[in-house]
């Protein structure tokens, strides 16, 4: 989350999360992409957010974000996300424009699992 405020806040822009730690099976109310099996969620590894930016607090969310025009400063905290080596679900083949994850599941699925195993044993 670190990295992701300090974007934001180079950019200008706040962050409104709507989701982050899920527990597997759990239902995801007005969810535009339904949840994947090995989802980042799952193991505290992700954040879905609308984004607020501009004098007048505008709220950029699914469809805002998921758009062609985006403003200058969204266009920079999403480009200074990917640049801080996290995955951006706008660039997932079913757009998911709202999540952010460092990718975990794919790069280390070992530790996932073994992460997963501990976090739904305490929770």
């Amino acid at each position: 989350m670190n990295s992701i405020c300090t974007v934001a806040s180079r950019c200008n822009v706040k962050l409104y999360i709507t989701s982050s730690y899920r527990k597997p099976g759990s239902t995801v109310f007005g969810a535009i992409v339904q949840p994947a099996t090995l989802s980042n969620h799952n193991v505290g590894h992700a954040i879905d957010m609308s984004v607020v930016y501009g004098k007048d607090g505008t709220i950029c969310n699914s469809a805002c974000l998921g758009g062609t025009n985006l403003s200058g400063d969204i266009k920079c905290f999403i480009d200074g996300v990917k640049q801080n080596g996290l995955r951006w679900g706008g660039n997932f083949s079913t757009k998911d424009p709202v999540h952010i994850d460092d990718i975990l599941n794919l790069n280390d699925l070992a530790r996932y699992k073994s992460l997963y195993t501990t976090i739904q044993q305490q929770c």
